[in-house]
């Protein structure tokens, strides 16, 4: 899981049971770039990275795109995702 975030925190189980419940890879994996998911973490907080895209494996480039379909999947996930957390 990104970030040292366990893999028994509220946020990742939550993020990889619902990536299960609508057929996506549920299973965690770290990635070789940084993101601002860094910020989170060094303050202590409890970090994944959630999202569509081709980058999921590499950093982004600016030519880079992401099917409209995948962001309106992305987004159902995220709201789930804090939802379930917050409430």
């Amino acid at each position: 899981m990104p970030h040292g975030t366990s893999l028994e925190s509220l946020p990742a189980q939550v993020a990889v049971a619902i990536c299960a419940e609508v057929g996506l890879p549920a299973e965690p994996n770290g990635v070789a770039y940084w993101s601002d998911g860094g910020y989170v973490a060094a303050s202590g907080g409890e970090t994944i990275v959630l999202g569509p895209g081709a980058h999921r494996q590499r950093p982004p480039e600016p030519q880079d795109h992401t099917a409209i379909g995948e962001l309106d999947g992305a987004v159902r996930i995220c709201e789930h995702v804090a939802l379930s957390i917050l409430c």
